[in-house]
């Protein structure tokens, strides 16, 4: 198994996506512990105690990414290193006319992600983000701009952070990856087209 012999903390976040994440890790072998989200140190240091290390660190709601990751970096350096994943929402990287606290928080987040693969790179730490759609968005409206003919389901961002803790992302780091079914990936005007029945501007 792609884990088998790893521990793994996951931050609380959404009931849905903690779920996920937690079956995907455990199914890939790894000892799973999910921690609260009041004191994150002691959280951490305790499964360290008890496990007696700590291979990846998942940060399940990017609001908690600024004490998770200031507190996960030292320790998996310490340890020999490591994997940290923070899931933010695509608000963190465009624009929108609602959910401001959502992209504050993630867009802070990916920056400490990348300011945490900078600073603890070298100690064998790699941070990446990953960005999935904003769960309190109209589904119908999202699905007309979403490439792919499905809607996003907890476990594709499960399964990403799968492959960011495993040894397959061995070198990648300071990354966002966009778990979103090409939400991101086409211009404006993409959903009105498709609306109108066609997907090219000559009709």
């Amino acid at each position: 198994m792609r884990l088998a012999g790893s521990v793994v903390v996951v931050s609380p976040s959404g009931k849905d996506l903690t779920a996920a994440i937690v079956a995907a890790l455990t199914r890939a072998g790894a000892e799973v512990v999910v921690a609260p989200g009041d004191d994150v140190r002691t959280s951490i240091d305790a499964v360290v105690a008890t496990h007696e290390r700590v291979d990846g660190i998942v940060v399940a709601d990017a609001a908690l990414a600024p004490q998770w990751l200031r507190a996960a970096g030292p320790v998996l350096a310490t340890g020999g290193g490591g994997s940290i994943t923070t899931v933010v929402t695509t608000r963190a990287l465009a624009g929108d006319d609602g959910g401001w606290d959502e992209s504050a928080s993630g867009g802070a987040a990916v920056a400490l992600t990348l300011a945490a693969a900078t600073t603890y790179g070298k100690g064998g730490v790699r941070a990446n983000a990953i960005a999935i759609p904003p769960a309190d968005l109209d589904a119908d409206r999202v699905r007309r701009s979403t490439l792919l003919p499905r809607s996003f389901d907890p476990a594709d961002a499960a399964a990403l952070v799968v492959f960011l803790v495993s040894g397959d992302a061995a070198f990648v780091t300071g990354q966002c990856l966009r778990c979103d079914g090409g939400l991101l990936a086409h211009l404006p005007h993409y959903a009105t087209l498709m609306q109108a029945g066609t997907t090219t501007t000559g009709g």
